[in-house]
């Protein structure tokens, strides 16, 4: 999966703090997605 992502920066707070909740989201879907895989061969 690719994200592109294209941002017109003029506040370099106010990206950083994006960057940091984007990687939050990113590091929670990881974690789900593992949780996802790891389910389905705990139940055998």
């Amino acid at each position: 999966m690719t994200v592109e992502v294209k941002v017109n920066v003029t506040n370099m707070d106010q990206f950083n703090n994006l960057v940091k909740e984007f990687n939050k989201k990113a590091h929670e879907l990881n974690k789900f997605r593992f949780e996802a895989d790891i389910l389905p061969n705990g139940s055998n």
